[in-house]
């Protein structure tokens, strides 16, 4: 009888078996996204409410929890009504 024993694979910043990696939702607010899971990384875009994402990592670090996400599909802003996506926004990035 042989004994496996499974492997982790480790990803910085990652919660291991955060059970919110891999889930999808939808904003609920405009929202910018970050290189890194802070608040002073560099800034990669704004997308809309109503937004599909998926979430891709979790940072619980620090004092706040910070999501990787991927935009599914693009949503309206509340506060401007312009739909689809900012010019040259990403599609991944970090939220929190």
């Amino acid at each position: 009888i042989v004994n496996k024993t499974p492997s982790l694979s480790m990803t910085p910043n990652k919660s291991i078996g955060d059970f919110r990696v891999g889930r999808r939702g939808v904003l609920n607010i405009d929202t910018n996204l970050r290189k890194y899971a802070s608040k002073d990384a560099e800034w990669l875009g704004t997308h809309y409410a109503g937004a599909q994402l998926e979430i891709l990592d979790v940072d619980s670090t620090g004092a706040q929890t910070w999501f990787k996400i991927r935009i599914l599909s693009y949503g309206t802003s509340l506060e401007s009504g312009r739909t689809g996506k900012d010019t040259g926004s990403e599609d991944i990035g970090w939220v929190n």
